[in-house]
């Protein structure tokens, strides 16, 4: 009953390649069926690897669709008269941008732990998470992948309302239902359907059972500090004080980057360097697909989108990637910045630990298969990154407006 989702498609191909995710690590696994949306956590700056139920998958880059093998796309291959800096040498940022995202980042950390109280009265409301079961029919009948029991967990199923993540008209029925209740929610299949096309613009019925909200401290605690973030980065104390110094140091840095990047010009794009980059974005979702028994085609169909519409997407976030990329070369050619050996040999045997691979070699056949890329791409586009954004915090003046 759970559908793809337009975010997933958007989200995987703005990935930037620049920090390392761990395939060889299992998180707690959500139900894959029939009728589910393919999870992928995914970020501005992460890029996600999707996760198969099946240990034993074995992807390389000889699976793919193309022949083509990634190649490390060297900083000294890009054209940097392409380039209008942005002036970094003085950063302004408002103290009340700030505070506004030191607060929601704050927010999103303590929601991250799954350190919740389980509140069992009160009614449903947007923007809640909610423990369910559900058994689903069509024509008076079960069908596979659309139900979520105790059988399958007994904590039951988390389900944020108002994140469409599941069939229109699913999450908006349980708004104003009594937690602790059950009900039968009436709802209808899309017309296009493809993890399921038997299902397709069916009547359904569902009947859900609304265990729990989950309810999060509003506001950090030394003992919610040391219990969830111990020894969350050296330089700050296991205190709430201190986290949030260090939540704040990251959103200045994360602004300082932002507004280098809004500010700087690219006047053309080297296209063979788009397009393999194209070829990164497009790679986790093909994998993803794979996994869930859908092809490409099938994402782009799901989302409602049409190939055209969807080539342009991946265009305009390829771009992205390689604006960010200009700037990393530009700024670290002028600032002398480099990646010194020892570490990108540290963050290389992390990565190598991340992936669960025995070497380099390893490692690379494996991000062939996910990304399209090359462990060398990757660890230089992070440490770089890291780097240049050590840099630019240092040139930050903290104004209010």
């Amino acid at each position: 009953m759970r559908k793809c989702s337009k975010v997933l498609v958007t989200a995987l191909c703005a990935a930037l390649v620049l920090s390392s995710a761990g395939c060889g690590k299992k998180s707690d696994s959500k139900p894959s069926s029939d009728t589910s949306k393919v999870s992928s956590d995914s970020s501005a700056s992460n890029s996600s690897i999707p996760e198969s139920d099946n240990k034993d998958t074995d992807v390389s880059s000889s699976d793919k669709d193309t022949e083509k093998k990634p190649e490390t796309i060297d900083f000294a291959s890009l054209d940097y008269s392409v380039v209008k800096i942005a002036d970094y040498s003085k950063i302004a940022l408002d103290t009340a941008e700030i505070d506004s995202n030191t607060e929601a980042a704050i927010k999103s950390s303590i929601e991250s732990t799954g350190d919740y109280k389980k509140v069992k009265k009160g009614k449903v409301e947007l923007g809640d998470t909610v423990s369910i079961f559900y058994v689903g029919k069509v024509d008076g009948k079960k069908f596979d992948g659309g139900s979520y029991t105790k059988e399958d967990n007994k904590n039951g199923f988390a389900l944020e309302i108002g994140s469409k993540s599941f069939i229109d008209g699913f999450e908006d029925a349980l708004i104003g239902k009594e937690i602790g209740g059950t009900y039968d929610i009436n709802v209808n299949f899309p017309e296009s359907y493809p993890q399921n096309t038997d299902l397709e613009g069916k009547p359904a019925v569902f009947t859900v059972t609304i265990n729990y909200k989950q309810q999060y401290p509003e506001k950090l605690t030394d003992a919610f500090v040391k219990k969830n973030f111990k020894d969350f980065e050296k330089g700050y104390k296991n205190t709430a004080s201190d986290y949030t110094k260090y939540i704040r140091d990251k959103v200045i840095n994360n602004m300082a980057w932002s507004k280098v990047y809004n500010d700087t010009e690219i006047t053309e794009y080297q296209q063979d360097i788009l397009e393999t980059i194209k070829l990164q974005k497009k790679a986790p979702l093909e994998y993803s697909a794979k996994m869930n028994g859908l092809t490409l085609d099938d994402y782009i169909a799901s989302q409602q989108m049409s190939k055209k519409d969807f080539e342009e997407l991946l265009t305009e976030r390829a771009e992205e990637d390689l604006k960010k990329r200009y700037i990393l070369g530009y700024i670290s050619d002028k600032e002398n910045i480099g990646v010194d050996k020892k570490e990108y040999d540290k963050m290389l045997a992390q990565y190598i630990k991340d992936f669960a691979c025995e070497d380099e070699k390893a490692l690379d056949e494996i991000l062939a298969g996910y990304l399209f890329a090359t462990s060398q791409d990757l660890i230089n586009n992070e440490i770089l990154y890291n780097n240049v954004k050590e840099l630019l915090i240092s040139n930050v003046d903290i104004v209010e407006k």
